[in-house]
Parts: structure tokens; sequence; C-alpha cells
């Protein structure tokens, strides 16, 4: 009934802020931004004003950390794993100037299908959306007893080689890049994904790809209550706050992030901590994890 109660209430926001949207005529803006009421990676925002800048909000940092780091330019392969409603492929085209080809992949066929359609005029940007189980997702996961029987009960979640192929062709990727994807995902999985790119990468290819991490200082920090959640349950490895729902948030121990990388045949080069325990990486409040193959 809660989870209900607050379902309605976001919808209702979401209807009153669709209403300045509209009065604004933001649907006609470019690049292009999504109404509220489509857009299910949006909560609950204060304002318009608000709404807007979380939709363009990776153009200040983000966006300069992965052209600087995954060496972007006009003859770059850019792969958006969970590229949602268009944020990376919004802070590409407000950037101005040629960064290649973008490929948007997304399990979420709401988004894939806004962005489609948002981003025709465009053709070096594409997208696709799989068909996969509802259990996958967490934002359409039906809610088990307990995090125990979720994480018994889960589907493969990660892209099969046909899906990448659906939407890569024989592109060799310059930089494979997600933005708290790895936070919603089971290790299984995390591991098949990252394993999954590697038809179509080269050795050269950089990953870029945000999780979180409990290192000793993000647990002090998560137990002393300086941390930005707490994560009282742990389940096939992670730990989460959510016993219906443990996707809304997995959060990676230090061992296990690397025991990840180790089987799905990467190498990190570089880990920047987020400011959701404490530090700042001057990017995003997830920590970041660059890899390479090995």
């Amino acid at each position: 009934m809660v989870l209900q109660l607050n379902r309605f209430r976001i919808q209702q926001k979401r209807r009153k802020l669709d209403k300045v949207f509209l009065s604004r005529q933001l649907q006609f803006r470019w690049p292009p931004i999504p109404m509220p009421t489509v857009n299910e990676n949006s909560f609950m925002t204060s304002s318009i004003e608000d709404y807007v800048d979380e939709h363009y909000g990776l153009q200040d940092k983000i966006l300069p950390f992965v052209r600087q780091t995954g060496k972007l330019n006009s003859s770059s392969v850019t792969l958006d794993f969970g590229c949602g409603f268009g944020t990376l492929a919004t802070a590409l085209i407000n950037y101005g100037h040629d960064t290649g080809k973008y490929f948007g992949y997304d399990t979420n066929l709401r988004a894939i299908d806004y962005c489609s359609s948002a981003f025709a005029r465009v053709p070096h940007f594409n997208f696709y959306c799989p068909l996969v189980e509802r259990t996958t997702n967490y934002v359409t996961n039906r809610r088990y007893a307990n995090a125990r029987n979720a994480f018994d009960n889960h589907k493969v979640a990660s892209p099969s080689r046909t899906s990448l192929k659906r939407l890569l062709g024989g592109e060799v990727l310059t930089c494979q890049f997600s933005l708290s994807v790895f936070t919603h995902m089971w290790p299984e999985d995390a591991i098949n994904s990252l394993r999954s790119f590697s038809e179509f990468t080269s050795k050269d290819t950089v990953f870029i790809n945000t999780w979180l991490i409990v290192d000793d200082f993000a647990r002090d920090a998560v137990q002393s209550g300086r941390a930005d959640r707490e994560l009282p349950i742990e389940v096939g490895g992670i730990l989460t706050y959510s016993n219906a729902n443990p996707l809304l948030c997995t959060a990676y121990p230090l061992e296990l992030l690397h025991d990840v990388y180790y089987k799905a045949g990467h190498k990190i080069e570089q880990i920047g901590y987020g400011s959701w325990a404490g530090r700042n990486n001057g990017v995003t409040y997830q920590d970041i994890v660059v890899s390479k193959l090995i």
C-alpha cells in the first residue's frame, strides 16, 4: 500500500510538471527532453527547472570525463549501456563537436521508443531494446517476499551476443559507458555483461562504468551513518537496502568487484570513489571504474 501511494504521488507530481513542460513548449527543445510522465527514470523533482537540469546533468562533469578518458573523437564508436532516456546522447549533441558513432542500449522499451523518435534526425545515433523478463529491471520488477527469494528467482539480465550484434553490427567500440546500471544488477549478470562486450572491442577499448563499492572506508561510512544510505541486507554477494526489491540498490564489496572484473577478463585501471560514502571523484556521486581487456 505504501509503495502504491508513493507511486501515485510521484505520478501526480509528474502530471503537474507536464503542464508546465507543455506551457513552456519544452517538447520542441533541442536537444530533446522527455515529458516528465514519460520519464520513469525521473523521481520527485521540485520544479521544471530541476527536471531540466537533471536531464542535462551529464554536460558539466560526466561528459568531459568520458570524452577525455574514452578518447572520443570524430571516428569513435561509443556504446551507452543502459542509455535510458538519452542523457548521454543529449550531452554529446550539446557538446557541439563530432564524437563519432553513438549506440544506446536499454531494456526499457519506453525509453528506447522515446530515444529512437527524439533523435531520429541524427543518423549516427542508434538505439536498441531487447525483449527481456520484467524481473530483470528494478523499475518493472515484481516484488518478492524477501531478498533471498528475489535472488533465487532472478532471470538473466546481461545482454546477449545477438542483441549487441543487432545494435552494433561489425563496429569495434572505442568506449563503453554506463551510469548506474551495475548498481542495479546481480554479480553474475555484471560479469556476463562485461564479457559480452568483448566481441565488439579491442585491446584499446576503454570501459567506463559506475558502481557502489564497499571498501573499508565506505563500510565505516555506512556503519557510522555518514554514507547517503544504509545497506543492512546481504544477498547474492551484494549489499542492499530493499528486502522486497534488492535490485533497487546493489552495492559491491571491493573483493567482489575485483572478482567480477577478473572473471570478465578485465583489468581495472582506475577507481574514482564518489561522494555517496564521503569521497569526491569530481564526476559523480557513484564510484567510477575504468578498465580494459586483459
